[in-house]
């Protein structure tokens, strides 16, 4: 049974099951809350798998507008760097099943630009993040957060650029590869973009697809940019 057939047999409890070597092999969903979650036997891990794949049924109870079925929980994204192996996400509505949805894998990874807007998936941090992979061969971590972390007194983007190796840099003095950080309607930083030179920045903003725009465009809401230097090691 390919993992299309397994997910809709078992919808519409969330089931779980990993690849390798091209074979998909199910895993026991041993979750109290089989419907909204999935936890299984780490022993598992033993086999080593090469992508883990779990479902996130949909239409059998009403379902929030403003989260799409897609997006990674943030448990989701916990357990992933847990595992430290690729991990996606299938959709399905016990009839049809989508083609998964992926991460945690710095070479498996779309077009940077005309990507739909995911949260925790195709949003402005995994752009930045997949930017910095592509185009100078840097690793940046990857974080557990919730989508809407901004809206919950988390100052959360403002965080991390120290944590991922940045020191601040005079908005008058951009390069290429520079970060900027904005605030739009928000009481923290909520969004950030990438210098490309020639007044030229990519981004990708909130029910958007990922594209390049002008510096100018949002200029007015940048509170401050940020240079890859190097993590700083503790001594």
């Amino acid at each position: 049974m390919d993992f299309r057939s397994y997910f809709i047999s078992k919808w519409p409890e969330e089931a779980v099951g990993y690849l390798k070597g091209g074979q998909f092999y199910p895993l026991e969903n041993i979750a109290e809350d089989k419907l909204h979650t999935f936890e299984v036997d780490p022993l598992f891990m033993l086999e080593e798998p090469e992508v883990l794949l779990h479902s996130h049924p949909t239409g059998h109870e009403v379902q929030d507008p403003t989260v799409d079925p897609r997006s990674p929980s943030y448990l989701d994204l916990k357990h992933q760097i847990a595992t430290d192996i690729e991990w996606g996400i299938c959709v399905t509505d016990g009839q049809t099943c989508d083609e998964p949805l992926c991460w945690g894998n710095y070479d498996n990874v779309p077009e940077l630009l005309g990507r739909e807007f995911i949260f925790n998936l195709h949003d402005c941090l995994p752009l930045a993040r997949d930017w910095f992979y592509k185009n100078r061969g840097i690793k940046l971590p990857f974080h557990a957060h919730d989508p809407m972390w901004h809206e919950q007194g988390e100052n959360y983007i403002e965080g991390l650029y120290k944590e991922w190796g940045f020191e601040l840099v005079d908005l008058t003095q951009l390069e290429e590869g520079d970060v900027l950080f904005y605030q739009v309607r928000s009481p923290v930083v909520n969004h950030v973009g990438i210098y490309l030179g020639n007044n030229e920045v990519i981004s990708h903003w909130f029910g958007r697809v990922s594209c390049v725009e002008s510096f100018g465009k949002w200029a007015s809401h940048i509170k401050f940019a940020a240079r890859y230097v190097a993590p700083k090691v503790a001594a």
